[in-house]
């Protein structure tokens, strides 16, 4: 088997503890003088849930006796610890639980001052258990705003540069994954076919019910953008429905051999699928009054 195919179960395995098929939504609300509030929604599946919280003690964040408390989604101290990683001016509000059969989160609201200062960290990983509030490629992914207020304001929204990944060539394990001295062509073959397929099947373990949600809604009338997806005051971002991808084996299998890094890799590979929403300008301008 190939070093990056190892490494590729590897990682979805991390994947599959670190992301938990959760659904994440963030909302961003601009009034025209710049000022607003950002709405982060969680869920995870609540057999995750109980999983964590049958663990017991040494889970949760520390309390005031220094003993860890019982794992709790809604940890209101990290959400107050968010707000500064969200950029300067962020204050936290409060946050709603959510709970039911089929999984449990919250609602996490925040106002910032300047839009021009808000920091949003596009992947779903940052706002996960253990995250510590980076992205799978080692730093966040950060969508940023430039705002500029007048009888018409004006926001120009930017997203992290999207490129496709390289597939399965990686340079520096070039050397690690020629096949051995006198090995048959057939077996190793047999062997990259067999660890692609291992890699699809974890993939849709992972990836079930899996949705990810950036807009931005707007307190005022829309009057001219060259966003591509618009309804009504909000643009969208992204909103991303793994399930669509699952339903489209040939897709799944490309990105099973991709490996994409971030989210910006995911979203070039999710582009195009019937049901995904993917804004693949790099900027888009917004003008409302």
């Amino acid at each position: 088997m190939k070093i990056a195919s190892l490494r590729l179960c590897l990682a979805l395995c991390l994947a599959a503890l670190t992301a938990g098929c959760l659904q994440i939504e963030h909302i961003v609300t601009l009034k025209p003088d710049g000022s607003g509030a950002l709405s982060i929604k969680m869920v995870m599946p609540k057999a995750f849930v109980d999983q964590m919280k049958s663990m017991g003690e040494g889970v949760g964040q520390p309390g005031a006796d220094g003993k860890a408390n019982p794992f709790d989604l809604l940890d209101e101290k990290k959400l107050r610890e968010d707000a500064g990683k969200l950029g300067e001016g962020v204050e936290y509000v409060g946050a709603d639980r959510i709970t039911g059969e089929a999984g449990e989160g919250y609602i996490a609201r925040y106002t910032f001052k300047d839009i021009n200062k808000l920091l949003l960290d596009q992947n779903p990983t940052s706002v996960a258990p253990g995250s510590g509030g980076s992205g799978p490629s080692g730093g966040p992914e950060v969508i940023t705003f430039a705002f500029t207020p007048g009888r018409t304001s004006k926001l120009v929204i930017t997203s992290p540069e999207m490129k496709m990944p390289d597939g399965d060539k990686d340079p520096a394990a070039s050397a690690d994954e020629k096949p051995a001295e006198g090995a048959p062509a057939e077996a190793e073959a047999e062997a990259d076919a067999a660890a692609e397929e291992m890699a699809a099947t974890m993939m849709q373990q992972i990836f079930k019910d899996m949705k990810v949600v950036v807009a931005i809604e707007f307190d005022g009338r829309i009057v001219e953008t060259n966003a591509s997806h618009v309804s009504g005051n909000r643009v969208t971002v992204m909103a991303l429905d793994f399930n669509k991808l699952l339903a489209d084996p040939a897709k799944l299998k490309s990105l099973s051999k991709s490996q994409p890094k971030t989210m910006e890799e995911m979203k070039a590979m999710l582009a195009g699928i019937d049901g995904i929403v993917v804004e693949t300008k790099p900027s888009v301008a917004v003008e409302f009054r």
